[in-house]
C-alpha cells in the first residue's frame, strides 16, 4: 500500500504558511519517511533555487503528519511519503504531491464599501 498525501493544500495548490504541515492517509505503517524537495523559487535567505533541492528527508515519523522545523522558501515543492515496516524496511512511495509556497498568495483585501474611511 502507498499513502496518499492530503495536505497542506489541495495537490497543486498554494499556501502562505512558512512551515506547512504535510498530511497523508494512514496505511497502518509503524512509521513513515518523507521526502520534500524545493523545485524553484528562492530559499529562506532570498537566494535563487535553480535546481531541485532537498528540504527534508526524515525517517521514523510517528503518525500521519510532518511539519518542517525550519521555514521553507518561496517556490514550488514536491513531496513523497512512504511507510516503513517494523524492521524499518520501506514500502512504496506515495504518488508525488506538488504545492507552492508563496507569501503573495492569500486572501484578497477588501476595501470599505462606498469609499467609507474609518478613522
Amino acid at each position: 500500500m502507498r499513502p496518499e498525501i492530503t495536505g497542506p493544500v489541495i495537490n497543486g495548490g498554494a499556501t502562505v504558511d512558512s512551515t506547512p504541515t504535510i498530511t497523508w492517509t494512514d496505511i497502518g505503517a509503524n512509521q513513515y519517511e518523507i521526502w520534500l524537495t524545493q523545485l524553484n523559487g528562492t530559499d529562506t535567505n532570498g537566494n535563487a533555487v535553480t535546481s531541485p533541492t532537498v528540504v527534508a528527508n526524515v525517517r521514523g515519523i510517528q503518525g500521519t503528519s510532518f511539519t518542517p522545523t525550519n521555514p521553507i522558501g518561496d517556490g514550488d515543492f514536491r513531496v513523497w511519503v512512504r511507510g516503513l515496516d517494523d524492521d524499518g524496511e520501506p514500502g512504496l512511495w506515495s504518488p508525488q504531491y506538488n504545492f507552492t509556497k508563496n507569501l503573495t498568495t492569500g486572501p484578497t483585501q477588501i476595501s470599505p464599501i462606498g469609499g467609507v474611511t474609518v478613522t
